[in-house]
């Protein structure tokens, strides 16, 4: 019988290029409840004006609470930056944008155990 080693890392990307002129947006992971950390990787091309960024966790993928101390302001001098969570115990993340201007930004998940 072949050894298959155990999957101790997953990556997924959020949002590629996402334009930032179309407005609020939301963007949901896949189930990432076997990693108990994670990292989320925001970078930014042609970003002005301002922007308001947050992180939401759920068991369900329907009922949604904040991250504590995930809400971030974004500017063009401070829109590429990396969130990292430790002991994780939900189901899903996402990020919601409450507020954007202009540009596109790619968010890429790294999920850990």
């Amino acid at each position: 019988m072949a050894y298959i080693p155990e999957k101790i890392g997953f990556e997924e990307t959020l949002a590629n290029a996402y334009d930032l002129s179309t407005g609020a947006g939301t963007f949901t992971s896949s189930d990432i409840s076997e990693y108990n950390k994670f990292s989320i990787q925001f970078v930014c091309t042609g970003f002005g004006g301002t922007a308001e960024v947050q992180l939401e966790q759920s068991l369900d993928g329907t009922n949604w609470d904040l991250v504590e101390n995930s809400t971030r302001s974004l500017n063009s001098s401070n829109c590429e930056f990396t969130f990292q969570q430790q002991n994780w115990m939900s189901k899903y993340v996402r990020v919601v944008f409450n507020t954007s201007q202009q540009g596109t930004m790619t968010i890429n998940l790294l999920a850990k155990r």
